[in-house]
């Protein structure tokens, strides 16, 4: 664009605003839990909207079985900080040892993407079998 006074120079061209990094940390909950909470954390507030999408995968604890998949698009509000996402737990009465999976962060909108992966830990909360007892069925034997 020209300079709309003759002889002085084009004022320079501000800088692009700072972008938010955001960033989600590990979580850890018990088995009989409800729920598994994430916190989504912005390193600075924005003065827009941030959005997110996010969505589970697979590690040792299956979805459908350990817990219910998530997916979808957060959106952390304009001048907040941070956002939580949970992930509803499937408790069983066995003793199947702690599990994991992953949460995935992708495609930001205003922000940027820091640490985009977290691991949740599902703490299993069942006692061991005692060792040495045995459970036996009665058989029914026909001549």
């Amino acid at each position: 664009m020209p300079s709309t006074n003759p002889g002085w120079p084009n004022p320079p061209t501000p800088p692009p605003p700072t972008l938010p990094t955001i960033s989600i940390s590990d979580s850890t909950a018990v088995e009989s839990d409800p729920f598994l909470t994430f916190t989504i954390t912005l390193n600075i507030t924005s003065e827009q909207d941030v959005l997110v999408d996010y969505g589970t995968l697979d590690g040792t604890a299956v979805a459908g079985m350990d817990y219910q998949p998530i997916s979808g698009t957060l959106m952390i509000p304009a001048g907040q900080a941070t956002a939580v996402l949970t992930v509803p737990l499937l408790n069983n009465d066995m003793d199947d040892g702690d599990r994991s999976f992953t949460l995935v962060l992708s495609n930001p909108v205003n922000g940027e993407l820091g640490n985009d992966t977290a691991v949740g830990t599902i703490l299993d909360d069942d006692p061991p079998p005692v060792p040495g007892w045995r459970v036996y069925l009665p058989a029914i034997w026909k001549p």
